[in-house]
């Protein structure tokens, strides 16, 4: 699987939509899950890996907590994948730079614009 197509797609989700938790809930193949955290490591970002892989067992708790009970309050699990989402925005201006010049020929420049 191609690194920076990995990262664009989890930049996408986790930058520009919804955070860790969108990202996961719309990423559900656990192989791509685990190419973007190690796409990650490769990379230089070690510490947004980690977060990552934080978010992500956050995420795989909560969905079998839910599947355990019809009345399982997510206002927990929501406000610490928030604090995670809060943590990866220190790392997305080096990730801009690094898929910048990826994205140009693809016409998704404009992806590069960040005001974080």
């Amino acid at each position: 699987m191609d690194d920076m197509q990995v990262l664009h797609d989890l930049d996408a989700f986790a930058t520009w939509q919804g955070g860790f938790d969108y990202y996961f809930a719309h990423v559900e193949d656990e192989e791509i899950s685990i190419a973007a955290r190690e796409a990650l490591k490769r990379n230089g970002f070690g510490a947004a890996a980690s977060l990552f892989e934080q978010a992500h067992f956050l995420f795989k708790k909560n969905v079998a907590a839910v599947a355990a009970s019809t009345d399982e309050d997510e206002t927990a699990y929501l406000a610490k994948v928030r604090q995670l989402d809060v943590q990866w925005r220190a790392f997305v201006p080096a990730l801009h730079q690094l898929l910048a010049e990826w994205r140009k020929p693809r016409g998704l420049e404009e992806f590069g614009l960040t005001g974080w």
